[in-house]
């Protein structure tokens, strides 16, 4: 089925813009740029959302997608959600990097290729290592911990809070992934940003 390009949605009025992003479940602020507004119905095509996603049915599929995405080693192991680990006394997040396993560019490009082939965008890994790096360095990045879940389990994961590019009085974003604490290896992820909700609500957890 043919879906439109950025461009073709930027030549569409804001009203256009916005009923069509409201059809489909998808909330606006009130004050996007029509560049935004453009951007968001792109996604919302590509990601096939043709329908609201406001009912009882698939709010349960939403959570299970989140759930499936920390079953691991064919169901053998089956990770806690990081924000469950928040009242972890006993076992805190750390903001120290050193247990961090090394992660390679390479590991690191060849996850977000996969996602990318789930989306249609196959080798985006190095312009969105790019772009991440950007906000990196541009002090966007914020509050990165590490937590090992347990000695008994071979992954871990890191979190951190990213500021918007455009709006910093916005709430930050929350992304976090799971890494193979032998390889360094990237084994999921997952964002609070728009096309981290558009993924979960179309069943496309973040999983290479």
């Amino acid at each position: 089925m043919y879906k439109r390009q950025i461009t073709e949605f930027l030549g569409e009025t804001k009203h256009y813009l916005r009923t069509f992003l409201r059809q489909r479940g998808v909330t606006t602020d009130g004050h996007e740029t029509q560049k935004e507004l453009a951007e968001k119905c792109f996604w919302t095509e590509k990601l096939g959302l043709g329908r609201k996603f406001s009912d009882d049915e698939a709010a349960q599929d939403i959570l299970l997608a989140r759930s499936d995405k920390l079953i691991l080693d064919g169901g053998l192991v089956k990770l806690p959600r990081p924000e469950s680990l928040a009242g972890a006394a006993h076992n805190p997040w750390e903001d120290t990097l050193a247990s961090l396993p090394d992660v390679s560019r390479a590991q690191m490009e060849a996850y977000i290729n996969s996602v990318g082939r789930k989306l249609g965008c196959p080798n985006s890994g190095g312009k969105t290592l790019g772009l991440g790096k950007g906000l990196f360095l541009s002090g966007h990045v914020k509050d990165v911990q590490f937590h090992g879940i347990s000695p008994n389990i071979n992954y871990c994961f890191l979190r951190a809070k990213v500021l918007p590019q455009t709006k910093n009085n916005k709430a930050p974003y929350h992304p976090w992934i799971v890494l193979n604490k032998s390889n360094g290896s990237v084994i999921t992820a997952e964002c609070s940003c728009i096309v981290g909700s558009w993924m979960r609500a179309a069943g496309l957890p973040m999983k290479g």
